[in-house]
């Protein structure tokens, strides 16, 4: 339904959806709280259009995100941010840049104490194995 409100494939609009999960849950929390919110918008939809929930848009979206909220990808993200979080408290300063989602600051910042962006390299590669979709997620910078 979606896919053809859409104009593309099915396999398209699970790909989207799937990143969009990907970079709007980083953490067992959101995990539950984002589920939860599925359920809710399930069961309204089926009431609205008297419908089985599970036979509702937001069926195969909960579907879709358990199989990534389940996966070791999921794990070793939340992993990642779990050990990033710990690293940052250490260094307050540090954190309050990086939590502010200022790039050109952080850079800057970095640039100009690039003991810390060699420390933080360190936590990284100590912390879990570096691949490409790690690099591009989940680095402040």
């Amino acid at each position: 339904m979606a896919a053809k409100e859409l104009n593309t494939t099915p396999a398209l609009v699970r790909e989207t959806y799937i990143k969009m999960v990907k970079t709007g849950v980083n953490s067992q929390d959101e995990k539950i709280t984002f589920l939860n919110s599925i359920r809710n918008n399930k069961i309204s939809e089926a009431q609205a259009r008297r419908i089985d929930p599970d036979d509702t848009v937001f069926a195969l979206m909960e579907g879709w995100a358990k199989e990534y909220l389940n996966s070791v990808d999921f794990k070793e993200k939340e992993k990642l941010n779990h050990a990033n979080k710990t690293f940052l408290d250490s260094y307050p300063e540090l954190k309050k840049i990086v939590d502010s989602g200022n790039k050109i600051k952080l850079t800057n910042y970095l640039r100009n104490n690039p003991e810390y962006l060699s420390i933080y390299l360190n936590h990284i590669s100590d912390s879990s194995k570096p691949n490409s979709e790690l690099l591009d997620n989940d680095l402040p910078f």
